[in-house]
């Protein structure tokens, strides 16, 4: 598994990791071709590549020079249970070493992600209703740092 960044000419990879999930309430895809424009600006994000394939994506925002925003991880269906979302994030965590404070949010009925995060050492913060407008509940966790 290696991760590799995706510019503004990845667009339509990054809509069909998107759309491969499907429609789920767990998960706030991206699938409009501005909403995927928009966030590849916005954000850093890497494919994750396995044997030459794209097999999903990790992003995250910077919101200051202390704060980093994990804003998607994402594995197309066929390629779940390897263990490649926990390769990713452990990789992303070594990028964002330096930084102070790293969240992310996951939906409550999301245990899989839940599970994999805390895994890492996020912590529950918070639970925020409508968190993207879509009438879902996110709950916010922030990685606890070892000082």
């Amino acid at each position: 598994m290696q991760l590799r960044k995706a510019t503004e000419r990845d667009v339509d990879d990054y809509i069909e990791i998107e759309k491969s999930i499907g429609k789920t309430k767990l998960y706030s895809q991206t699938l409009t071709h501005e909403e995927a424009i928009e966030e590849l600006s916005k954000t850093e994000v890497f494919f994750i590549v396995e044997e030459d394939r794209i097999v999903g994506q990790i992003a995250y925002e910077m919101k200051g020079k202390n704060h980093a925003y994990l804003s998607g991880i994402c594995i197309k269906p066929d390629f779940q249970n390897r263990n490649l979302a926990s390769q990713a994030l452990k990789e992303i965590l070594e990028m964002l070493k330096g930084v102070e404070i790293i969240d992310l949010v996951i939906h409550p009925e999301n245990i899989k992600s839940i599970k994999l995060v805390e895994s890492f050492g996020f912590v529950k913060a918070e639970r925020v209703e409508n968190y993207f407008g879509d009438g879902e509940p996110r709950v916010r966790y922030i990685l606890k740092k070892q000082f």
